[in-house]
């Protein structure tokens, strides 16, 4: 019975994995069918040296630096929390996670409360330099951060399961 359960997962895997790859490539066809004219907003910040984009779409605000609850983790990047009303948001160097080194605090540096895979994340960074519109053909202009790619849902899990209290807090 053992090898007949084992054939019919291998089978619906393999069912699972057509499925998967149909809706990539509908998808795909419905990316390219928006064409070069298609253009979406974005942030445009300093995180070490160089300027990124930062699509709106993930952006909730923008806030100055404040203060956090510093957090011991295996993650360099991850800072601290940030309390905010009935919320608390994992803290990350934008620039330490990028390998561009620590992001110096001072009086510019900002926060960017983001939305990436249903997670809340405090991005820190040097600055902003405005918003701008971006088309397919200017993205060579700026490099536009992929924070769903920089963040894997696996590493917001952790950074999640490590901020949630234990059971035997009150």
């Amino acid at each position: 019975m053992e090898g007949h359960d084992r054939c019919d997962l291998m089978t619906r895997m393999a069912r699972l994995e057509r499925e998967l790859l149909f809706v990539r490539r509908r998808l795909r066809d419905q990316q390219t069918s928006n064409g070069p004219a298609a253009s979406f907003q974005a942030v445009r910040v300093r995180v070490g040296v160089g300027d990124y984009a930062v699509a709106s779409v993930f952006l909730r605000q923008i806030i100055r630096y404040a203060a956090t609850t510093v957090l011991e983790l295996g993650d360099n990047a991850v800072k601290g929390v940030l309390t905010l009303p009935a919320t608390s948001i994992p803290v990350i160097d934008l620039g330490e996670r990028l390998g561009l080194g620590t992001t110096t605090v001072d009086e510019h540096t900002l926060l960017l409360i983001a939305a990436v895979r249903d997670q809340w994340l405090a991005l820190i960074v040097a600055g902003v330099s405005g918003a701008i519109e971006l088309s397919a053909t200017e993205l060579h202009a700026v490099q536009v951060l992929d924070l769903e790619g920089l963040f894997p849902a696996a590493a917001l899990e952790a950074i999640g399961l490590s901020l949630r209290p234990s059971k035997e807090a009150p």
